[in-house]
């Protein structure tokens, strides 16, 4: 994958709040660092569920290392919102992450 790094993303990890009773308020996402990214569409599939046509988009993306990346974040890009499938070290030479993403809709 190659490319300029011209997409400013949120990088966002799932913070769950504790009120001390058990029963406190609902995770929420928070966002931990923001970095350059690439993002490119990769394939798009339509799926037929329940007489509705329900469309999703898969992308790659990449950004510079850094340490802590994991599939359990997920990436914001204004107001589109990407599940992370998966997080590759390219190369395992610490240089760039390769991410493979899911668009939420």
């Amino acid at each position: 994958m190659t490319g300029k790094f011209q997409h400013r993303m949120e990088i966002q990890q799932l913070k769950t709040v504790d009120d001390g009773f058990g029963d406190g308020e609902p995770d929420k996402w928070e966002t931990i660092r923001k970095e350059m990214f690439s993002l490119r569409p990769k394939q798009e599939t339509s799926n037929q569920q329940s007489d509705q046509m329900q469309s999703q988009t898969t992308h790659d993306a990449k950004c510079h290392f850094f340490a802590g990346a994991n599939s359990t974040m997920r990436l914001q890009y204004g107001d589109r919102t990407f599940n992370v499938e998966s997080v590759v070290n390219e190369m395992e030479r610490n240089r760039f992450l390769v991410w493979a993403l899911t668009e939420v809709t």
